[in-house]
């Protein structure tokens, strides 16, 4: 549909995993999809999916939480956040992979239209970011390219 009123721009759709990600590879443009998987389970799971595709690949969003508190309290912090970083810009950077990071910000609220009502899962949501609420840098943000 969206082809028929544009046709200059690409498509693509931000798939959730790298698997789900080659559904429509003959439908759009480019083949996006979000890795919030384990770090060391990116290579194997992107090399799978470009064996399988020919069209430019995107990780469109990819982090990890720094929120390790009460509704999380085995999470990541902000340490091992920075370390996730910086072992993906690595991988990135060694495979000339393309890739959109998620997210500038942490969040201080997450509407329950986008992660449910459950706290255990919106509260995860607002640390994703390499710049905390009160507009500090994270050890992350050394991590942005």
């Amino acid at each position: 549909q969206v082809k028929k009123i544009d046709h200059k721009h690409p498509i693509t759709i931000g798939w959730s995993k790298a698997k789900a990600a080659e559904n429509l590879k003959e439908t759009v443009d480019l083949v996006s999809y979000h890795f919030y998987e384990p770090m060391e389970n990116f290579k194997n799971s992107h090399q799978k999916l470009t064996e399988k595709v020919s069209k430019p690949i995107v990780v469109q969003e990819f982090g990890l939480s720094s929120y390790n508190g009460l509704w999380n309290p085995f999470g990541a912090d902000v340490t091992e956040q920075a370390k996730y970083h910086k072992y993906m810009q690595q991988q990135f950077s060694k495979s000339n992979i393309n890739f959109v990071s998620w997210t500038l910000y942490d969040f201080p609220e997450i509407p329950s239209e986008v992660a449910g009502s459950l706290p255990w899962r919106k509260k995860k949501q607002t640390a994703f970011g390499f710049i905390d609420f009160e507009g500090n840098e994270k050890p992350a943000f050394e991590f942005i390219e």
